[in-house]
Parts: C-alpha cells; sequence; structure tokens
C-alpha cells in the first residue's frame, strides 16, 4: 500500500463555479488543474470498479469527456481496455 503525507485542501468560490483542489507537500502548494483532476478521478473509479467487477467486465466501463477536455483518459482507456467517449457538454 502506499503512503503519502500531504494536506489537500478542497476550496469553492462562492462568485463562480469552480472549486480548487490543491496539495502542500514539503511546504510547495500545487494546485491541481482541471485535466490533472478528471485523470485523477478517472484512475481512481478505474481502480474502483476493477475492485468490484474484475479486468473481465471492462467492456462494460465507459468514461466520457467534452472535447475541450485532456484526452489523459482516452490514453488510458487505450492502455486499460475499458471504453472512451468524447461528447460535446452544453452549458
Amino acid at each position: 500500500m502506499w503512503k503519502y503525507e500531504f494536506v489537500l485542501v478542497l476550496s469553492v468560490s462562492l462568485l463562480k463555479f469552480y472549486f480548487y483542489f490543491t496539495k502542500c507537500d514539503s511546504n510547495e502548494w500545487k494546485i491541481f488543474t482541471g485535466n490533472e483532476l478528471g485523470a485523477l478521478f478517472g484512475w481512481w473509479l478505474l481502480q474502483d470498479y476493477l475492485k468490484k467487477e474484475g479486468s473481465a467486465k471492462l467492456d462494460n466501463c465507459y468514461m466520457i469527456a467534452s472535447t475541450v477536455s485532456s484526452k489523459i483518459l482516452q490514453t488510458m482507456a487505450k492502455a486499460e481496455g475499458f471504453n472512451f467517449v468524447v461528447t460535446i457538454f452544453n452549458s
């Protein structure tokens, strides 16, 4: 099991529809980008899915992202064998 020691902060802007996720490691702050958060959440969801369903059911696993998002999840899909779909989200 991995062991990490750092502080995580989630902050929400009340004036805009934004939130920030940051970590402090060795007194240096890192603000995660939206693409980095998407990759981290996608990785975590995949690990959770594999624990519950096993790798034999990856053909039933889908992740989607908008056309303006990073294609990190697409690269993960090719490497891991799950499905990736690009979509257009209306705002």
